[in-house]
């Protein structure tokens, strides 16, 4: 599981305890063959993984397009510094990496 992943894991996760708590009369239901589970999660089986991907895809692409614009912000303050320019973009190249975009 990656960072998006598991910050979607996390939503999905807050949203269905906040249901849980303030509307007792919403029952989760057995979306999955998997009759092991007794108490199901409110939103679970693959509708949660479909979820789980929507939602990391949305926080990905909006983290890498605000990782973009700092970068050109930044690369626009160095000015005809070229030295700043590529450390910079060593830098944020090195990040995108680590954050996997």
């Amino acid at each position: 599981m990656n960072i998006y992943e598991e910050l979607a894991s996390g939503i999905i996760d807050d949203v269905s305890e906040i249901i849980e708590n303030n509307y007792p009369e919403i029952k989760p239901k057995h979306i999955t063959d998997d009759k092991s589970i007794e108490s199901p999660a409110l939103i679970n089986g693959t509708i949660y993984y479909d979820l789980e991907d929507e939602i990391a895809g949305k926080i990905k692409s909006k983290f890498e397009k605000l990782m973009r614009l700092f970068e050109a912000d930044l690369i626009d303050v160095c000015e005809d510094n070229q030295v700043m320019k590529d450390e910079i973009k060593t830098y944020f190249k090195q990040k995108c990496k680590e954050f996997e975009l």
